[in-house]
């Protein structure tokens, strides 16, 4: 479950697209402290899985037409609980 508690604005780095599925690479620190890969972030309110980690990004994708996750600041993360 999601607490719904903004924890961190993020930004986004990059937007890549490969076929019919989108990736975003952001820039996080707080809510990728003890985060792993295959746990969910919610972003904008939307719950998506971190598919890539490093040291201060995660990236995640989807095949759906979803719009959110503008390049820039402004991003709202929490980590599910």
């Amino acid at each position: 479950m999601f607490t719904g508690i903004i924890e961190e604005l993020g930004k986004v780095k990059k937007i890549m697209h490969k076929g019919k599925m989108r990736f975003f690479e952001i820039t996080a620190d707080k809510a990728l402290q003890s985060t792993r890969e295959g746990e969910s972030i919610a972003v904008n309110g939307v719950c998506l899985t971190v598919v890539s980690l490093q040291d201060n990004f995660f990236s995640f994708g989807f095949s759906f037409g979803l719009e959110f996750g503008c390049p820039g600041p402004g991003n709202n993360f929490s980590r599910y609980a």
